[in-house]
């Protein structure tokens, strides 16, 4: 069995303890079977426990290498991380391999294809990186959008359809 399985429900456990904005969820996740790539707008560092509570599963965070807290770098070691350097296209084709590999594995992943976060309340999403598409058209896996988005102490939270990408 996955070690990273067996700790996901922990982590969820002590993320839920953590202070953030509650959680309102619009409607529920998709059922599917097997692995998905999850993706999700990025606007703040509630992104991240958020979604980790409200995906049912065990996955892996796609993140950019940056400055991160010891607490962070931990959590994300232990629950599972590809770190890519965002600004580097040589990184980002050498992690590509590993990201195929992981989800070929039957693993799930969590991306924000923005790459960063989007301040903008006039821009819904920033100019996206195509990577999850390649992805999800490479390893057949279908594609979970997840939108967040905020108001004083709440987080809406809005699950999209399954999008299958053809070979």
């Amino acid at each position: 069995m996955n070690m990273r399985k067996i700790l996901h429900p922990l982590l969820k456990t002590i993320i839920s303890k953590q202070p953030m904005p509650k959680i309102v969820a619009l409607n529920e996740p998709p059922k599917l079977s097997g692995n998905v790539i999850y993706v999700i707008n990025h606007s703040c560092k509630y992104d991240v426990p958020v979604t980790g509570l409200c995906i049912p599963e065990h996955f892996y965070y796609f993140v950019g290498k940056q400055r991160l807290e010891i607490v962070d770098r931990i959590f994300f070691f232990l629950n599972g991380v590809i770190y890519v350097d965002r600004m580097d296209k040589n990184h980002r084709k050498q992690i590509k391999g590993k990201v195929e590999k992981l989800l070929r594995r039957g693993r799930s992943l969590w991306i924000c294809p923005e790459g960063t976060w989007n301040y903008l309340s006039s821009t819904p999403l920033l100019p996206l990186y195509w990577g999850c598409i390649d992805f999800a058209k490479d390893c057949e896996v279908p594609i979970v959008p997840i939108a967040l988005d905020y108001e004083e102490d709440k987080c809406y939270v809005k699950w999209g359809q399954p999008l299958f990408v053809p070979p």
